[in-house]
């Protein structure tokens, strides 16, 4: 007798068993059920895979084997028959999950953007998150991952007093076609305070250019942390360039 605990339902209890001359016949229950009756005889020693039950629903079964003496197809024993089960190294009971759709996964969720009602129907693509541990934490997931706007981006010149920097945002407001959206800085050009020139920025609302800045961000820390006593990571000098263009201060964050 054992029991048995179906982690995920819709599994295949399947048993090895073991076969040989001496062998009689079992019975074997599922929750006090009988399920079949099987040999446990052949000419030669031998283990048989066999199918006990499919379609197990999630949660504890008792699994049951009564001897029930020897094989009426066999016309004579050379000793008593017995019933063997295996030693404690052997797998004799295995239980197979069979897994379709979202029972594949630990947790689901679906999400539907406020936006939905004003830029109708298009389906993203789906969002894989291992380090979710529940639905609140894959919706969270979710919603960073969306791109539930229209991708936006917009080159201009900077004449405020205001100082931009890669973590700077600007709201785009286009009335004729609707937009209202939140873009940020993924590329900034600054002259040499003496040509007289505006700043350029480029800004976007695409998901992955953010994805790039924090991750350029984070590359320019480690760096700096690594930088020590005028070395680089790799143990070489660093170098300051003798010359420049026009143009200096350039930092591009869309790599």
């Amino acid at each position: 007798e054992k029991e048995i605990y179906c982690k995920w339902g819709n599994e295949t209890l399947t048993w090895s068993l073991k076969k040989m001359p001496n062998g009689g016949v079992l019975d074997v229950y599922i929750d006090n059920k009988l399920i079949n009756r099987y040999t446990c005889y052949s000419r030669r020693t031998l283990s048989e895979s066999i199918v006990i039950k499919k379609g197990l629903t999630k949660g504890k079964h008792k699994f049951k084997a009564v001897f029930r003496g020897s094989d009426p197809n066999v016309k004579s024993y050379k000793s008593t028959p017995v019933m063997y089960v295996g030693t404690e190294k052997s797998t004799t009971l295995n239980l197979t999950a069979v897994l379709k759709g979202n029972d594949i996964y630990h947790t689901s969720a679906e999400y539907k953007s406020p936006n939905y009602e004003v830029l109708g129907h298009m389906q993203a693509p789906t969002v894989y998150d291992d380090n979710a541990i529940d639905k609140k934490d894959l919706l969270e997931s979710m919603k960073a991952n969306l791109q539930d706007e229209p991708v936006v981006e917009v080159t201009t010149n900077y004449i405020g007093l205001d100082r931009i920097t890669e973590n700077s945002t600007v709201r785009f407001i286009h009335k004729p076609i609707g937009f209202n959206l939140i873009l940020k800085v993924i590329k900034l050009t600054e002259p040499h305070p003496y040509l007289n020139k505006p700043v350029q920025v480029e800004f976007s609302n695409a998901r992955d250019d953010i994805i790039k800045i924090q991750q350029n961000i984070n590359n320019k820390i480690k760096k700096m942390k690594n930088a020590k006593g005028g070395l680089s990571k790799d143990g070489s000098p660093l170098l300051i360039p003798e010359s420049y263009s026009d143009v200096v201060g350039v930092t591009l964050l869309n790599e």
